[in-house]
């Protein structure tokens, strides 16, 4: 039987919510690994042409005096793009967990080389009571490093 990459992350993210009593995390303590590639809607810059405001002012992209009918602007929007995909899981004996999830894609379609790598880190605490299984995120820290290309 295959087993989804996604199997333990996926439980910390279905049951976030803990019982009043204290339970031991039990079998759950360890590391987990797992790594993937696949399509995102990631939020990137497009460049886009707009009819001007005004002919007569001056418009990005043009030349002279500016009389052109249109101009350049810059709109952030989702798009799909490929992106690799790297999470670890760490769960301690007292429960206690940290999941770091890195993403690596690249930031332009002209330039493939130039990169942009996200990390996204995420502190908590597990539990389980009978076969229950109870997870918390307490921190939340996402840290995008700069763009590489």
């Amino acid at each position: 039987m295959r087993r989804s990459p996604f199997a333990a992350p996926a439980l910390f993210l279905a049951l976030i919510v803990m019982p009043a009593e204290a339970a031991e995390p039990g079998p759950l303590a360890g590391s987990w690994a797992q790594h993937s590639s696949g399509q995102e809607l990631v939020f990137k810059p497009k460049i886009k042409i707009m009819p001007s405001i005004s002919a007569t002012g001056f418009a990005i992209g043009t030349t002279g005096s500016g009389g052109s009918q249109t101009t350049t602007t810059i709109h952030n929007e989702f798009s799909p793009a490929l992106v690799e995909r790297t999470m670890t899981l760490d769960i301690e004996t007292d429960g206690s967990f940290r999941w770091v999830i890195d993403k690596d894609r690249a930031t332009s379609e002209k330039k493939p080389d130039c990169r942009t790598i996200t990390r996204e880190e995420k502190l908590g605490a597990v539990q389980v009571s009978g076969n229950q299984h109870f997870a918390s995120v307490l921190e939340f820290k996402p840290v995008a490093a700069p763009a590489s290309g």
